[in-house]
């Protein structure tokens, strides 16, 4: 670990990019928070003290080893609330020199601490939020707006500042700027091998209160890569069926992670966070329970990664040995399920979670497959397809989007209808 103080001139204009990882809460203060931190400013500068600083608190940074970024990125464990905050703040004099026409000093506000003004798409921020705050912060940082908090925010700092300092006077609007980069003080904490988990909840103290659910989702996604978090708050629909909704971008609430490897049989994993993996309820409560997936009758077997980042390749399959489709059962279909060189893995995967009863009885269910079937015969009149065309079309759907309702389960049923002269 490697502890120092700098000042926020010092935190915003290395060159470095502090992201903010999918295991923190997105931007949440509001003007409670913001009137605090004014109220900080304003005894600072009213002491007129030369040197006089003030304790802006603790930041927590790892490296973020796994950036495919450029410029050197780090991972804001503890303090995120704050650096955005600053950098909204930052956001309002630069809109104020630029609404009184001082041209110079709002590009050196810009280039100097709210942007890489040499780089270009994610590279060029230097604060790099999560997914949901990113439209508006960016739009901040443009010296655009937005109808959120962190809108409102940069437009609360502007009146603050055009209420109590000479905004209109380029060289008290300039003094204001370099007051706030070196009389603002942090103490900078690099983790390198220690217990990142750790250090974070006990240095949350003075932070937003986080659940232990908050915490425990903090660590499973320490070592998570960027675009694979964004991936999880996107997506919506769980990585260990395809089927089932989970909790992303939109949702207050997170999912219940449970272990992967069950801690009844692997009592010292409980103490591992990343054994905790991302699923759906009826992955989790339903069917997986306390199935051992690295075991079975005592015999080791290959178990896909959590936390792979590359995809696993699955292709599915199904022959029907029926073409009675409206009386469909779970028998009358035989499952296909391969990824290449992976055959353990897949056995695993379907044992663990009863992939091919729960894929089987979704093909055979009334809202599902048969519903499928029909909206393929029936719905092509009204857009002027035959079946076969609307077909082709569903197919070229799930490519592009397989986890939307299914996709690629309802390719694969209807793929089997065509080859059952059905369509």
């Amino acid at each position: 670990m490697i502890a120092g103080e700098k000042t926020l001139r010092a935190t915003l204009t290395e060159q470095k990019q502090y992201v903010i990882p999918m295991f923190q809460r997105y931007y949440s203060w509001d003007k409670t928070d913001w009137e605090k931190l004014w109220d900080d400013i304003s005894e600072l500068r009213a002491a007129r003290k030369p040197g006089k600083q003030h304790f802006m608190g603790t930041l927590v940074f790892v490296p973020e080893s796994v950036s495919t970024l450029r410029v050197p990125s780090f991972l804001v464990i503890d303090g995120q609330q704050r650096i955005i905050t600053l950098s909204l703040l930052l956001c309002a004099i630069r809109n104020l020199a630029t609404q009184n026409g001082f041209a110079d000093l709002a590009d050196e506000i810009t280039e100097t601490v709210l942007i890489h003004s040499r780089k270009k798409g994610a590279e060029r921020f230097r604060v790099y939020p999560r997914l949901r705050d990113r439209e508006d912060f960016f739009a901040s940082i443009d010296g655009g707006a937005s109808g959120g908090m962190i809108s409102q925010a940069v437009q609360y700092f502007a009146q603050q500042i055009k209420s109590e300092i000479e905004a209109q006077t380029e060289s008290e609007l300039n003094d204001f700027f370099n007051f706030l980069l070196s009389g603002l003080m942090f103490v900078h904490i690099n983790l390198d091998s220690e217990n990142p988990y750790t250090i974070f909840s006990s240095l949350n103290s003075t932070g937003k209160e986080l659940s232990e659910a908050d915490l425990i989702r903090n660590f499973v996604f320490m070592h998570v890569p960027l675009e694979t978090q964004d991936e999880f708050d996107k997506r919506g629909k769980c990585p260990y069926c395809g089927i089932g909704d989970i909790k992303g971008i939109y949702n207050s609430k997170r999912e219940a992670y449970d272990h992967y490897l069950p801690k009844g049989i692997y009592p010292f994993n409980s103490v591992n966070f990343r054994n905790l993996a991302p699923m759906c309820h009826e992955c989790n409560s339903s069917y997986k329970l306390g199935k051992d997936p690295i075991r079975q009758n005592g015999t080791r077997r290959k178990s896909f990664f959590s936390y792979a980042t590359a995809p696993s390749g699955i292709t599915v399959s199904m022959t029907l040995k029926k073409r009675d489709v409206m009386n469909l059962r779970p028998a009358d279909i035989d499952l296909q399920i391969a990824s290449d060189g992976r055959d353990q893995e897949v056995e695993t995967w379907k044992d663990v979670f009863a992939i091919e009863e729960r894929y089987k009885s979704k093909c055979c269910g009334e809202n599902d497959g048969k519903a499928w079937l029909q909206q393929v015969l029936e719905e092509g009149e009204n857009v002027n397809l035959s079946p076969a065309q609307l077909l082709n079309h569903e197919v070229a759907l799930a490519n592009r989007f397989p986890y939307d309702g299914a996709r690629f389960l309802k390719r694969a049923f209807l793929v089997a209808c065509k080859d059952a002269a059905l369509i």
